[in-house]
């Protein structure tokens, strides 16, 4: 973020904004994904932030925070990018289907009430967990557990059904998602091979020298990652299910 400067000025805007609207209810800020691991590129990557809260966040201070969320997209360009989710401290360790209770969400600009905060998925809490910054309250380690090799298995069971599932209503349609697609593979197949996360360029980077066999759509993924959005118009569905079924858990 150091190389950031008007991005960790924002960050700093949202912290002390987010300080003032839950007060004793915040916990803590952090930041997590390519923020963290000097992975940013403009146009391609979002702020990632969880933030995570005593007790479930009043109807009143939801509605302070939806007046807050709307002036920060009105007056802060970043807010564009800024994909922030906030839950309760006692859902974080639990398992699958209960860490998003009560949860709520910032993504483009809207902020609300959500069943699917982190997706369900603890995959995000471990991240955190291992890379994310504070930006307020106690490192991570002090209220997320690590996370164990049977939920990590479940997870990312969960996200390559997902992903099946989205290339049946994504793939056609939306040329980002086939960059999100492959770059997620990859990154999957990083975490399973080194039990650590890493950005998209490095995973994608990594993937080629390890699974030729899908070397052209690794490629195109990782032209598009350079500057080149003509080349996800190339990876085809064929190639991309049949990369993922090669996975083995």
């Amino acid at each position: 973020m150091e190389k950031n400067l008007h991005i960790e000025s924002f960050l700093q805007k949202v912290s002390s904004d987010l300080q003032g609207i839950l007060l004793e209810n915040l916990v803590g800020i952090y930041v997590w994904g390519s923020l963290t691991t000097d992975a940013f590129q403009e146009g391609l990557s979002d702020i990632d932030m969880v933030v995570v809260s005593k007790n479930f966040v009043s109807d009143e201070d939801l509605t302070r925070l939806q007046d807050w969320a709307r002036k920060l997209i009105k007056d802060e360009k970043l807010a564009e990018i800024l994909d922030a989710v906030i839950i309760e401290k006692d859902f974080i360790n639990k398992g699958e289907g209960q860490i998003s209770q009560g949860g709520i969400e910032f993504w483009k600009g809207e902020l609300q009430r959500t069943e699917n905060c982190l997706g369900d998925n603890p995959l995000v809490l471990d991240n955190i967990l291992k890379s994310g910054i504070a930006l307020y309250g106690p490192q991570a380690s002090k209220i997320i557990l690590p996370l164990s090799e049977e939920r990590m298995q479940n997870a990312i069971k969960k996200e390559l059904k997902e992903l099946r599932n989205g290339l049946n209503t994504h793939f056609e349609n939306d040329m980002g998602y086939r960059y999100y697609f492959i770059s997620t593979l990859c990154r999957t197949l990083y975490l399973l091979d080194t039990k650590s996360y890493t950005s998209k360029k490095v995973a994608i980077q990594w993937a080629l020298s390890h699974y030729s066999a899908y070397a052209s759509l690794i490629n195109l993924a990782l032209d598009y990652n350079s500057g080149n959005p003509q080349s996800i118009q190339s990876i085809n569905k064929k190639g991309s299910l049949a990369f993922l079924e090669s996975i083995e858990l």
